[in-house]
């Protein structure tokens, strides 16, 4: 499932007909909504979560995404 913003160029005819060869679900959502972009709240919490700890590497960084 891909989730694009309202720009006009991802629902032209070449977009449009790529997606559908490829078996690529469009999510539709709200324009301008607060609501509307799940991924930002995720991005939010994964961010907080990620303070509480301090991570000195990328293996620790790895382990501590993949915990939350």
């Amino acid at each position: 499932v891909l989730q694009e913003d309202n720009d006009p160029e991802y629902r032209n005819r070449l977009c449009t007909e790529w997606k559908t060869r490829n078996g690529i679900r469009v999510l539709d959502w709200l324009f301008q909504s607060p609501d509307g972009n799940l991924i930002e709240n995720v991005w939010s919490i994964m961010k907080y979560k990620l303070r509480e700890k301090c991570i000195l590497s990328l293996k620790a960084l790895v382990w501590r995404v993949r915990e939350i």
